[in-house]
């Protein structure tokens, strides 16, 4: 079986910084909803944000997130704390 060489995938839509998944957890940060978490193995449809059930996650992806925009000129929403 091929593995991708890639251990995460960041989403842009243009300059900002929607997204990131790693393994199989999908983390979206938006405006409207704030911050997403899904299992991707688990909810392949990405329908039930675990966000408050994994806070560790939320902050591993995110911070990741942030770091990547920040060294390629991308811009993210910042979180509420």
């Amino acid at each position: 079986e091929a593995k991708s060489p890639t251990k995460k995938l960041y989403y842009f839509n243009g300059t900002k910084a929607e997204a990131i998944r790693k393994d199989n957890w999908k983390l979206r940060v938006t405006g409207i909803d704030g911050v997403q978490l899904f299992n991707l193995k688990n909810d392949p449809g990405e329908n039930y944000n675990i966000a408050k059930s994994h806070p560790e996650i939320v902050t591993e992806l995110y911070t990741d997130l942030k770091n990547f925009s920040e060294k390629t000129g991308g811009n993210l929403i910042e979180l509420a704390d």
